[in-house]
């Protein structure tokens, strides 16, 4: 969920992922308007809110995809933010929450033996 607290609108241009410490590597997620997510580009203005969600199937495959070509080790899962966008210069990071951390970890376990 995105809420501009901001007094101006804004739009949110990209959500993305960041790993590494010193070599920071980036990512942008592609948000499709859909049952789960509003989509991106998303005009927020002052109060709004957004919600953009990616669904997982009982696989997991989207984290199976993120950890084979971008998240490769337990470093890569402790450094992890996502970023949010926006049109008016802004761009707010964030740690994921403990719950998908915890399956990316998992996933990055299994890839690597």
């Amino acid at each position: 969920m995105v809420t501009n607290i901001g007094s101006r609108a804004t739009v949110v241009s990209n959500i993305g992922l960041r790993v590494g410490l010193i070599k920071k590597r980036y990512a942008i997620i592609t948000m499709m308007r859909d049952q789960y997510s509003e989509g991106i580009p998303r005009p927020l203005s002052d109060g709004e809110q957004a919600h953009c969600g990616i669904p997982l199937d009982e696989k997991k495959s989207w984290i199976a995809d993120l950890c084979k070509d971008f998240i490769k080790s337990r470093l890569d899962v402790a450094t992890m933010r996502i970023q949010i966008h926006t049109t008016n210069g802004r761009t707010t990071s964030l740690r994921p929450e403990k719950a998908l951390r915890k399956m990316v970890l998992a996933v990055v376990h299994t890839q690597n033996g």
